[in-house]
């Protein structure tokens, strides 16, 4: 009767084991999911980011690129009123010497 007792307590015990290690392999296997969603969802705020700074760094350089063709259109327009500026000036002086 003895070696009964001996041989359930065993058996229990054999599957009280059997059934933690089932609960750690299925926290393992949860963590690990937990993990690659991480994963997934850092790689796609990366993502993100690269896109915006992209994104970014085009608006600048288009902006730059305006500021560029501003400052020659402006150049322009000052070269033109220089121009007209000196023909007026011209105009004038023959004007006084005529008079």
């Amino acid at each position: 009767m003895k070696m009964h007792e001996e041989l359930v307590s065993t058996a229990n015990e054999l599957q009280k084991g059997k059934k933690a290690k089932e609960r750690a392999q299925n926290e393992t296997r949860k963590k690990q999911r937990e993990n690659e969603e991480m994963k997934k969802k850092l790689k796609q705020k990366e993502d993100e980011m690269k896109i915006m700074q992209k994104t970014s760094e085009e608006r600048a350089q288009n902006e730059t690129r305006e500021n560029e063709e501003m400052k020659k259109k402006l150049k322009q327009k000052e070269d033109e009123m220089k121009m007209m500026q000196r023909t007026l000036n011209e105009r004038e002086q023959k004007l006084r010497e005529m008079s």
